[in-house]
């Protein structure tokens, strides 16, 4: 293929379906069709409609992954899922247009952000070890400064006002945090591995960096989460679920 594989949920479900039974492609509908098309150019069907000999490793990793990994992110006033199927060996990744903030985007922008989640994404079949990576490109964990956080944040927050401020860049700051932070493009997202229970939840905070968040109803408490923290966070919940398998 010249460029990445763009799949929907439809054109998944095929590639599974055909593992039990091969699709002939004059008997689909025109996007299935389309879909069946982009399989057979990434090598994952044949031209008969049946899984092809060297993507077994794809369609048993999503099938019967032995590990799940799920990042749900608030963008604005929608979501979007970020989902990797890890095997003994590879994983296959879907993930639809990162999350990463780029430079002069501002908090009215990303607040006001409402895009439904795209019906396509992409498509990666990666070793197993460069799962992590793709995650934290997609969430745009990287080098960042990190400040100690004493300024930003004073004690725990409303979680009520923190969840309106991520839908609208005029809600006022509530007691316990400053307008240094409130004032940024603010975005947050949640990781879970399966099986087992490691989860996280941060708060990415554009130029404050990035927040661990601990939800302690009614009232949530901040606390700076340098990158290279959140990289081993990942890697550790990523561990933990192979350890539970």
């Amino acid at each position: 293929m010249t460029g990445p594989l763009r799949l929907t949920h439809d054109g998944i479900r095929l590639l599974l379906e055909s593992d039990v039974e091969p699709y002939r492609r004059r008997d689909l509908d025109a996007e299935l069709a389309g879909q069946f098309d982009r399989l057979c150019e990434a090598g994952l069907l044949d031209d008969r409609g049946r899984v092809a000999k060297d993507a077994r490793h794809v369609v048993e990793t999503l099938r019967e992954p032995a590990v799940r990994m799920e990042i749900e992110a608030v963008v604005g006033r929608t979501g979007r899922r970020w989902y990797a199927a890890l095997g003994d060996t590879h994983a296959v990744v879907l993930s639809p247009p990162g999350i990463a903030l780029g430079p002069g985007v501002d908090a009215a922008t990303v607040a006001a952000f409402e895009e439904p989640p795209p019906a396509e994404f992409d498509v990666q079949i990666v070793p197993k070890s460069w799962a992590p990576v793709a995650a934290c490109e997609w969430l745009g964990v990287g080098p960042r400064e990190q400040r100690s956080g004493e300024h930003e944040v004073t004690g725990p927050i409303d979680v009520t006002a923190l969840r309106r401020r991520l839908a609208d860049a005029t809600e006022p700051p509530p007691p316990g945090v400053t307008a240094a932070l409130w004032s940024q493009p603010l975005l947050m997202w949640g990781l879970r591995t399966e099986p087992g229970d490691a989860h996280a939840l941060v708060l990415d905070g554009g130029a404050t960096g990035l927040w661990a968040v601990t939800e302690t109803e009614p009232a949530v408490t901040l606390v700076p989460l340098p990158p290279y923290e959140a990289w081993r966070m990942i890697l550790a919940a990523i561990t933990q679920a192979y350890r539970a398998n």
